[in-house]
């Protein structure tokens, strides 16, 4: 057995352990920034990559066709710098869901780009749309990972982390399966 006494820990130091840690009681706990990662993932994966890379560009981008890889590139881009702003300033946990069900917003935005109502909305609009889009899935989706966790006490720490992962992976197996009915209702395709 260790001796905290011996390793220079006071018992003090030591966390407390309440007992066993239920899961339901640390997903109350965890219940906004897990509903908020959940919808971020779930609403990425919704609309890209499949119904973002059926935007159709009104421009020739070179020889071949450079408009689909050009999307991509700028969602990794904006992903990438939406995982980095959280350092330098991070939206208090309280406001931080109000942004995610915001980003609901896109799926009429990305059915408007790939079948457009009235006029053929510019090229640059899918790109301003995609750099919203990707920032937006970047900064909120670490957010929410980084306020999971902070919401329960410290031997439950552990638990949320699990929490957290299970409702990312859940809402991009959801997300990644309701794009399937999302290419049907806005393109027709399907893939079976």
């Amino acid at each position: 057995l260790r001796n905290p006494e011996a390793e220079g820990l006071r018992a003090a130091d030591k966390p407390a352990v309440d007992g066993p840690v239920s899961v339901r009681t640390v997903f109350v706990k965890v219940w906004r920034p897990a509903l908020q990662v959940f919808l971020v993932f779930f609403v990425t994966l919704s609309v890209f990559p499949g119904v973002a890379l059926l935007v159709e560009p009104k421009h020739s981008y070179g020889e071949g066709d450079w408009f689909p890889v050009l999307i991509v590139g700028v969602f990794m881009a904006g992903d990438v710098v939406g995982r980095y702003l959280p350092r330098l300033w991070m939206i208090p946990e309280r406001w931080s869901l109000l942004p995610t069900l915001l980003r609901l917003g896109f799926f009429p935005l990305w059915a408007f780009c790939v079948r457009p109502l009235l006029l053929q909305p510019a090229d640059v609009w899918a790109f301003v749309i995609m750099a919203v889009f990707s920032l937006s899935n970047g900064y909120l989706g670490t957010v929410g990972m980084v306020y999971g966790p902070d919401c329960v006490s410290i031997h439950e720490k552990q638990a949320a982390g699990l929490v957290m992962g299970f409702v990312l992976q859940a809402g991009i197996f959801f997300g990644g399966n309701f794009a399937l009915l999302m290419l049907y209702l806005i393109a027709g395709q399907t893939v079976w």
